[in-house]
């Protein structure tokens, strides 16, 4: 087969050869959208609307006790392995599982039927210690946190429910 070297003519070998290593390229990106598209989308994203009575305990004895309504985002990723449930309001801290400095310790308790996130982080000579404990089927949920080993000790327990009565997973 004879190739004609013609600038009219769309089947010249430099022209095909362009147009395939374009296609290529086009799909090679295209799957990598794909492929970033879906790292990116949470396996789970739940927002919850929770009522909480927190009880403070002071270093020096002294206890307070608050009802809270607070909003809460759960959202985690199991390729990533991120987990987070992070707090709307400044009432009660957030967790989650990435590790911010080298001093953080962070536990994973999750299962089909809780989430359960313990973190302790140390940044600038503080220490804080905190865990939220979600029952997915109950919708129960615990607080506690200790700052500083004990200056504020925060309790608390309430019942949380979805805000997005269409999203399947509690």
């Amino acid at each position: 087969m004879k190739i004609i070297n013609d600038v009219n003519n769309n089947c010249t070998a430099p022209n095909f050869m362009y147009k395939r290593n374009r296609i290529r390229n086009i799909a090679v990106f295209s799957f990598l959208s794909i492929l970033l598209f879906t790292e990116c989308y949470a396996d789970v994203d739940v927002k919850l609307d929770c009522d909480l009575t927190i009880t403070e305990t002071h270093i020096n004895g002294a206890r307070e006790q608050q009802r809270k309504h607070i909003i809460l985002d759960i959202v985690g990723n199991d390729r990533s392995g991120y987990f987070g449930i992070t707090s709307m309001t400044d009432d009660i801290a957030s967790v989650s599982t990435k590790i911010r400095s080298p001093g953080d310790e962070i536990q994973n308790f999750n299962n089909d039927g809780r989430w359960d996130i313990r973190s302790v982080r140390k940044s600038s000579g503080n220490i804080s210690d905190t865990r939220i404990s979600i029952d997915r089927n109950t919708g129960q949920m615990g607080y506690y946190r200790d700052w500083n080993n004990g200056r504020i000790i925060s309790d608390g327990n309430g019942i949380c429910s979805k805000i997005d009565v269409t999203k399947r997973k509690f």
